[in-house]
């Protein structure tokens, strides 16, 4: 069984809720052409081609009560 996680905004919805997502996809807009574009993507009409503009390797986070 494989998934697909995709973030139309926060990039660290992957390492804070879908770590077990095989494929995560950081779109970094819920605007309807970005939606279209992810569509077109995976079904290899278009490439994903860009670079991450945040590090998103997981952070140590500290909550405070």
């Amino acid at each position: 069984e494989k998934s697909v996680g995709i973030s139309l905004g926060y990039p660290y919805l992957h390492y804070d809720v879908m770590q077990n997502a095989e494929t995560f996809i950081n779109a970094y807009s819920p605007a309807p052409t970005v939606q279209a574009a992810i569509v077109k993507a995976m079904y290899g009409e278009i490439g994903f081609d860009g670079v991450s503009p945040t590090d998103l390797e997981p952070k140590l986070r500290s909550f405070y009560c």
